[in-house]
């Protein structure tokens, strides 16, 4: 006989092994079950005098810098709007004024 749950249907099997963990009388949380993500020991620090951010890679780190610290900036010939980022620039020409 195949077990079902309340509102029918067949359990998943997650479902069943957490009943047969159960059943063997182990804990069944899924906090124990599921690993949790590795923390990186390694932080890469921004750099610029002032900023204490750290970070994981080198793009998150490249990110901030254009995003925060960077004094230059793009300006769109269309409507002259000024961005840090020149994929944003990009985006900014795609999204509003329909170019490619």
């Amino acid at each position: 006989m195949a077990v079902t749950k309340v509102g029918g249907g067949p359990l998943t099997n997650l479902e069943q092994f957490m009943m047969e963990l159960e059943r063997a009388g182990q804990d069944s949380s899924l906090d124990k079950l599921i690993p949790k993500p590795k923390l990186v020991d390694q932080q890469i620090p921004c750099g610029v005098n002032g900023c204490e951010r750290t970070f994981v890679n080198k793009q998150c780190l490249y990110r901030h810098r254009t995003k925060v610290h960077s004094t230059s900036s793009r300006t769109c010939e269309i409507c002259g709007k000024e961005l840090k980022n020149p994929v944003r620039l990009r985006e900014h020409r795609k999204k509003v004024h329909k170019t490619k």
